[in-house]
């Protein structure tokens, strides 16, 4: 599974800007309204988020993260390992309480 492959599954999902997008990276922002769906679709391809929003990341996510620019306290991050590394997706709200980024990343 690559980053690609879980957007190719969100097609339906609103967007609303489009940063980059690659089979091993992508970056873009959606509206906090649709927070929902989207984690169910990273839920359902990654499992349950390793680490919440306002919790405190551990070492092993910190690691995890680090390609794509680290996790903070009031990220959400998942993760899932494969054959080819480690699917990595992070949300980085916006102070503007109206948008979210996701960095979905594969880690080798």
């Amino acid at each position: 599974m690559t980053p690609g492959d879980i957007l190719k599954k969100c097609h339906s999902l609103a967007v609303a800007k489009t940063r980059e997008m690659g089979d091993d990276y992508a970056e873009l922002v959606f509206f906090r309204k649709d927070l929902d769906k989207w984690s169910q679709v990273l839920s359902e391809n990654l499992g349950p988020a390793e680490k919440n929003e306002n919790c405190t990341p551990s070492k092993e996510q910190q690691g995890l993260a680090k390609a794509l620019g680290g996790v903070r306290h009031s990220q959400t991050l998942f993760a899932r390992k494969g054959v080819n590394g480690t699917v990595v997706a992070l949300y980085w709200p916006w102070r503007d309480k109206t948008h979210i980024t996701l960095k979905l990343g594969l880690i080798p």
